[in-house]
């Protein structure tokens, strides 16, 4: 793969929900790591979300790319709802990733 990136978006809805699910490509070597994390994440309720949220925030812990890895506890937050993933085998070194979650349509 070259530098450009690679993403799906995808929005849904229904009466009482959005349904938005992402995609990219990652590392296959990331996978266990990525399982992990949003495993922890689908275990907190929602006070532990806001907390983890709040820590990690003011830690200021920043990754390689820059970010604090806020991303996927804001979906966990907002959404209130569990982070559904999978991944697909692309070869050897790649995956592709996806995760999804719902936002009730009345909440926001």
């Amino acid at each position: 793969m070259d530098d450009d990136q690679l993403a799906l978006v995808i929005v849904a809805s229904n009466e009482d929900n959005y349904r938005i699910v992402l995609g990219n490509f990652a590392l296959a070597a990331d996978k266990q790591k990525l399982v992990n994390y949003l495993d922890k994440l689908n275990s907190m309720d929602e006070e532990d979300v806001k907390a983890y949220y709040l820590e990690i925030l003011n830690n200021g812990l920043i990754s390689t790319k820059g970010g604090a890895g806020l991303g996927f506890i804001t979906m966990r937050m907002k959404s209130k709802s569990q982070l559904r993933y999978t991944f697909g085998e692309v070869n050897d070194t790649l995956m592709f990733f996806t995760i999804g979650t719902d936002l009730d349509r009345k909440a926001i």
